[in-house]
């Protein structure tokens, strides 16, 4: 939810998200989603509406005056927050018996990537640090009496807390000795919130942060092994055996199996959000018919990310104020659909990117404010120029690129089928899509292979593991049980840009201009196949030892560089510069009445709208050893 008081807001109600918690988590529990999916957001959600403390660092509230109630105004304020939120509206009896009847504890993570085992220990003793000194800072709003236990657990945390300032003051060479204090700290901080308000909710978010740039550090076998046993200590202090703990959430993006980071939270249950079987699959729900889901694990899993109504009604409520404009609602929908639609979310699909379906409304509400008139070429224009990669431009693709660059050759393959999937499924009808001809599904069973083992296989290109991240990531989504795919048109163009790198170098990525459009056909048309031929055979390194490619294999890749080629917008058809083949729909193994051609590129422009002519290839590799004539 957002402040409602503002008249440039458009409120999307998540708060449904804290019953889905409740009914569906028992004990403790994780969540991984790719970032700027929900996560922080129904997180922050679940601590307003259970904590029991004023939470004024949440509600953008700083005490500075003494003369202020700011426990009612803390209280105020998350009543007004909630008062007609559809948490209330659909579960009354709920909210009653709930809200801010709770202690939690919320703590995180984001931050804590130190670049040296000291700086990590560091790092992590002032994350908890900071919830440490929340919750002692609003103890002068509880009404409730002071315990004598309650003041002998006060003095051990301000004493843990004084130590992290020491702790934080000295080099990280120092720091690395107090290996142990973060799970001291967490369980004095535990034991004075138990002893103040009781069993409390655990809320852990980024938890896989300090975990990624564990599995990712150059640091020696010694400095590992002690972090490694410090996160081991950690997180049994959080989670295993926790007598003080009602209920626990943890939120990150990939699911690190813990039994590569220690034995701590090895009682944790996971949520996947994305299918695991196939019946999860045959039995998804269209989001489209589904405005929200009233409680149960489907609350909570339907609460991250948005669905195709949430996005409507936002179109519909932030473009009131153009005139005629709804006449236009399905073309926006289309364009938004076609850029960021394409995830599973537990037992649902259908789901948008919420960050890049926001940025695209707000790109094209600026823009059409820019406009004189509303006019059919005018919204044209700004629904096209409002599709962009807003969600790929907030993080970075570094460990996916750095993955394809160490494995250069596995896994140019495999992305000339992912992309290539992508455009049939989104070109061709659907009659050739269920053709055997097409490009078979790329397969991996979601658990087979996972982040860790990239790190723990040495050098060995996983297929499974890359495949795993990609789609824990956000990068790839399921197309079946077993299979996956780009989701959409946002991520593609990363797809796309990353194999152009891989197959041309990245020279090509930020100048693609070097192909002139037309010169391959062209050249290929006048009987002079000699540029492409150079263009493969340095792609693929086939001029240095064509000979481990068998024929098909060599034409499978020489077609591949010709569609990445077109990928670029490097070709056009070579009688009419003007008709680019930028947009080019493939078909390989193609039937053609006498036997099978490599490939057949269908030009899509306007002046082949009955897809009656095109350009079709057919490859041979001839090693001079074996010419017979």
């Amino acid at each position: 939810m957002a402040d409602i008081s503002r008249d440039d807001l458009v409120c999307v109600d998540k708060t449904l998200v804290c019953k889905g918690f409740w009914d569906g988590v028992s004990g403790a529990a994780r969540i991984c989603l790719p970032r700027r999916s929900g996560k922080t957001f129904n997180l922050q959600l679940i601590r307003l509406f259970f904590s029991s403390l004023p939470e004024l660092d949440c509600l953008g509230v700083s005490p500075s005056n003494t003369e202020i109630d700011y426990a009612a105004l803390g209280r105020s304020k998350r009543e007004s927050f909630f008062e007609c939120s559809l948490l209330k509206e659909l579960h009354a009896d709920f909210f009653a018996d709930h809200f801010m009847q709770h202690s939690v504890i919320y703590i995180s993570l984001d931050k804590c990537d130190g670049n040296s085992f000291g700086a990590m220990v560091k790092l992590l003793c002032e994350a908890i640090a900071c919830t440490a000194r929340r919750h002692l800072g609003e103890l002068r709003y509880s009404d409730k009496p002071v315990s004598s236990d309650l003041q002998e657990a006060e003095r051990h945390l301000r004493d843990s807390l004084q130590l992290v300032r020491d702790v934080c003051g000295l080099s990280a060479d120092k720091a690395a000795q107090y290996e142990t204090l973060p799970s001291t700290l967490f369980s004095d901080l535990s034991r004075f919130v138990f002893l103040q308000n009781g069993r409390y909710i655990l809320l852990l978010d980024e938890y896989d942060t300090p975990l990624l740039a564990l599995l990712q550090s150059s640091w020696d076998k010694v400095d590992k092994e002690h972090a490694h046993s410090m996160f081991e200590r950690l997180f049994q202090a959080m989670f295993k055996g926790n007598i003080h703990m009602d209920k626990g959430l943890i939120t990150g993006v990939f699911e690190l199996p813990t039994i590569k980071i220690g034995s701590g939270p090895n009682g944790i249950q996971d949520i996947h959000l994305v299918p695991l079987l196939s019946t999860d699959i045959r039995n998804s729900r269209s989001i489209s018919l589904v405005r929200h889901s009233r409680g149960g694990l489907d609350a909570l899993t339907d609460s991250f990310w948005f669905n195709a109504i949430e996005v409507r009604d936002m179109l519909v409520n932030c473009t009131a104020q153009f005139d005629g404009f709804d006449a236009y609602y399905d073309d926006v929908m289309g364009k938004i659909r076609e850029f960021y639609n394409g995830y599973y979310i537990g037992r649902f699909s259908g789901k948008f990117n919420p960050w890049s379906a926001c940025s695209f409304l707000k790109q094209l509400c600026r823009t059409l404010q820019e406009q004189p008139v509303i006019s059919q070429g005018n919204v044209t224009d700004a629904i096209e120029s409002s599709a962009q990669r807003y969600w790929v431009r907030t993080g970075s693709a570094k460990l996916i690129r750095n993955q394809c660059i160490q494995h250069r050759v596995e896994s140019t393959s495999l992305l000339e089928e992912l992309t290539l999937e992508y455009q049939e499924r989104k070109y061709l009808p659907v009659e050739v899509q269920l053709a055997p001809s097409t490009t078979p599904p790329i397969s991996v069973a979601l658990g087979d292979a996972s982040f860790v083992d990239l790190y723990f296989e040495g050098n060995r290109f996983s297929k499974g593991a890359f495949l795993s991240i990609c789609l824990q990531a956000g990068y790839l989504t399921r197309r079946t049980a077993q299979t996956v795919c780009i989701p959409n048109e946002e991520l593609f163009l990363v797809w796309r840009n990353l194999l152009g790198e891989l197959v041309f170098g990245e020279d090509f990525t930020q100048g693609p201009n070097e192909l002139k459009r037309g010169q391959i056909v062209g050249e290929l048309w006048r009987n002079n196949p000699k540029r492409l031929c150079d263009l493969v055979t340095s792609s693929h390194m086939v001029l240095v030892g064509h000979t481990n490619f068998k024929e098909k294999q060599f034409a499978n890749h020489a077609a591949n560089s010709f569609k990445v080629a077109a990928l670029f917008g490097a070709l056009s058809h070579p009688r009419g510069i003007a008709t680019l083949i930028t947009n080019t729909q493939f078909l390989r193994e193609v039937p053609t009445g006498d036997g099978r051609c490599d490939m057949v590129l269908w030009l899509d422009s306007t002046t082949n709208a009955a897809r009656v002519f095109g350009v079709v290839i057919e490859f041979k590799l001839i090693d001079y050893r074996k010419r017979d004539d």
